[in-house]
């Protein structure tokens, strides 16, 4: 009887959605949803022409340099294909980017969730191998330097800026790497805006995660700028004597000699204690094929 009264009501609900009028949905306009189209930007004002002797000011915008915008989907600029902040429309080779405003909103702590955004791009067994185009690589570029070279460490993500994925044989510009492409991790710079952010989370068998991350200038004339994140990260497992401890702390310095010369001093710690869990195998004396079990 339970039963069918539950199949009366889905049925009746499905009737009632089925015979509203369509000239009454049409009248509701849908609101307007932004997936990262190009924002309008105000026209900038006039600025007063320097001298010919005179620098420009130090983290002066120029015309070249595309503005770049943290709390977008669509970044129009990469650094990876060709060394340099280059516009992707403009870049002659296949490179994709997954920017700061998708790590946050989908709590990306892992590279493996972070590359799970890259179309032909995938991890293997959650791990920091991907396999990219069909072809595994095991290696890891940090600023497009090769520092993680299929060691089994873990990258901590609390000084991930952006995700960038250069695909094809154009990883070639990067020496010894694999044809399929490279996974290069641009970290978070130092910033002339103090900004201070601390997080916690909490999960499912006693995990927790705690990040810290500020940033600011260390003179007047922003000449010397500092950024310093950490994070401590635990957890444990549905199994027995399975966890894992990880301990991360990188300060940044950098030193803006002129506006077209800067020295990045980029400090990393990192201490990490996984047991290797490969399950048990199960045994028994019982044997189904043998005599002695009848």
């Amino acid at each position: 009887m339970i039963r069918s009264a539950l199949l009366r009501g889905v049925s009746a609900c499905a009737l009632t959605l089925a015979v509203v009028p369509f000239a009454a949905l049409a009248q509701e306009a849908l609101p307007t949803i932004d997936i990262g189209a190009p924002r309008a930007h105000k026209p900038a004002k006039p600025q007063k022409p320097q001298s010919a002797n005179r620098a420009p000011a130090i983290g002066a915008p120029t015309s070249a340099a595309p503005v770049e915008d943290k709390a977008t989907y669509h970044p129009e600029a990469a650094t990876t294909a060709l060394k340099m902040s280059t516009p992707i429309m403009e870049t002659p080779v296949s490179v994709q980017v997954v920017p700061q405003q998708v790590l946050q909103d989908q709590q990306a702590i892992t590279m493996a969730r972070a590359v799970d955004n890259v179309s032909g791009v995938r991890s293997y067994a959650g791990t920091e191998n991907y396999q990219v185009r069909g072809f595994f690589t095991y290696n890891t570029y940090t600023d497009g330097l090769l520092l993680n070279a299929g060691v089994g460490q873990n990258t901590s993500m609390v000084n991930v800026d952006r995700v960038e994925v250069l695909k094809g044989p154009a990883s070639i510009l990067y020496g010894r790497a694999d044809p399929g492409g490279i996974v290069n991790i641009i970290t978070k710079q130092p910033q002339a805006t103090p900004h201070t952010a601390v997080s916690q989370l909490f999960g499912s068998w006693n995990t927790y995660r705690t990040t810290f991350d500020t940033t600011g200038p260390l003179t007047k004339d922003d000449t010397l700028l500092y950024r310093v994140t950490a994070e401590i990260d635990h957890a444990r497992s549905f199994r027995e004597f399975d966890f894992t401890r990880n301990y991360f702390v990188s300060p940044v310095i950098k030193w803006n000699i002129d506006a077209a010369t800067q020295v990045t001093l980029n400090l990393r710690y990192t201490h990490q204690v996984t047991p290797i869990d490969n399950g048990t195998i199960a045994y028994t004396k019982y044997d189904p094929m043998s005599a002695d079990s009848d």
